[in-house]
C-alpha cells in the first residue's frame, strides 16, 4: 500500500510557535492558504491515478484538504490523524511551557514515548492510533491512499514504525504542505520520500 503523507498550511500557531494539537482546533492563515494554493497541481501531478484521500477533522487540515482540491475517488475523515493533544501545554511557547510547569516538561523529555502531558496524550498512544489506522487500510487492500493530517503525527509515526529498538525521533517535523510517501506491508514501512514541498 502507497501512503501519501501531507501536513497542513501554516497557522498563526506555527507562526508564533506555540503549542498547537489536537485540543486547538486553529484556522490556516493567508500563508498557510497561499502554500495550499500553490502546491495544488504539483502534489496533483506526483499522486496516482486513484487514491482515497483520509484527513484530520480539525479545520486546519480540512482548509489544505478543500484548497489543494485533489481528485480523490473518496474522502473521510478520521479522529487518529489529528494531531497529538499537548492537554495544559495547548497555546503556549516551550518558554511559557518551562516555566509553568517544570517537573511536567522534566517528566515528559525524561520518557516522552509513554508519558502523557496532563490532560493531553503520550506518543504511544498516538503511534498507536495511526498504527492501527494504517492495518485497517491494509486490510481493505488499499492500493493509494492520501493521509492529509499533522506534523507530529507524520514525524512521529515515521519515527516510531520505521525503528524497531527504543523510541527516538529522528524525522523531523515536516514543512507545512509537504508531501512525503512510505510503502506499508506487513506491518513495514519503506519511506520513498520525506517532506517535498511545491511553493
Amino acid at each position: 500500500m502507497d501512503v501519501f503523507l501531507i501536513r497542513h498550511g501554516r497557522t498563526e500557531f506555527n507562526g508564533r510557535e506555540l503549542f498547537q494539537g489536537g485540543g486547538t482546533n486553529s484556522n490556516l492563515n493567508e500563508i498557510g492558504k497561499e502554500q495550499a494554493r500553490l502546491s495544488s497541481e504539483q502534489i496533483k501531478k506526483a499522486l496516482p491515478d486513484k487514491y482515497e484521500v483520509i484527513c484530520s477533522p480539525l479545520i486546519r487540515t480540512s482548509q489544505t484538504l478543500e484548497l489543494l482540491n485533489l481528485d480523490a475517488t473518496s474522502i473521510v475523515f478520521d479522529d487518529r490523524l489529528k494531531e497529538i493533544n499537548f492537554g495544559i501545554w495547548e497555546g503556549k511557547s516551550l518558554k511559557e511551557v518551562k516555566e509553568k510547569f517544570p517537573k511536567e516538561v522534566k517528566d515528559y523529555y525524561n520518557d516522552e514515548l509513554n508519558v502523557s502531558i496532563p490532560e493531553g496524550e503520550s506518543i504511544f498512544i498516538v503511534v498507536n492510533r495511526v498504527e492501527e489506522l494504517l492495518k485497517e487500510l491494509a486490510l481493505r487492500n488499499i492500493k493509494n491512499v492520501v493521509l492529509i493530517t499533522h506534523g507530529n503525527i507524520i514525524s512521529l509515526m515515521l519515527s516510531k514504525l520505521m525503528i524497531s529498538n527504543e523510541f527516538e525521533r529522528v524525522f523531523k517535523v515536516p514543512d507545512n504542505v509537504s508531501l512525503s510517501k512510505i510503502e506499508y506491508s506487513n506491518k513495514k514501512i519503506t519511506l520513498d520520500f520525506f517532506n517535498r514541498v511545491y511553493y
